[in-house]
């Protein structure tokens, strides 16, 4: 409907009346049409603040240690990490429409892969630091 009201808006037809009528149902149409992608994107953000609530969550791990921390306690955080890790793992499509979600993942998965584990305190005790 939209493309009919823009081809007749092309070649308006002399009735004013009628002109304005187009115009107003354009007007109304245009957001109507848009909103299709709108969706798509809304979805795209939607999946995306889930991970990263997930991510969050995981990192309140690392913030939530106790001043007087052990190395048990490190290894208990890495742990619960670890198996969040291997679930995004699993969760990541191999391919098809879900390229975002993916990309995501993939982000995620990278962060962990370069700067997780690291925590300056339990260094000093000697824990195992894979990453350094």
């Amino acid at each position: 409907m939209l493309r009919a009201a823009d081809a007749f808006l092309e070649n308006p037809p002399e009735d004013k009346e009628v002109v304005a009528a187009l115009k107003r149902l354009h007007r109304y149409l245009e957001p109507v049409d848009s909103e299709v992608p709108f969706r798509q994107i809304t979805k795209q953000l939607h999946g995306r603040a889930g991970l990263l609530d997930e991510l969050r969550q995981v990192l309140r791990l690392t913030a939530s240690l106790p001043e007087d921390e052990t190395i048990e306690d490190h290894d208990q955080m890495r742990k619960q990490q670890e198996l969040w890790v291997a679930s995004l793992q699993q969760r990541r499509p191999a391919r098809g429409p879900a390229q975002d979600t993916r990309e995501t993942i993939d982000i995620i998965l990278e962060h962990f892969a370069t700067r997780a584990f690291r925590h300056p305190r339990l260094h000093s005790l000697g824990s195992h630091d894979p990453v350094s």
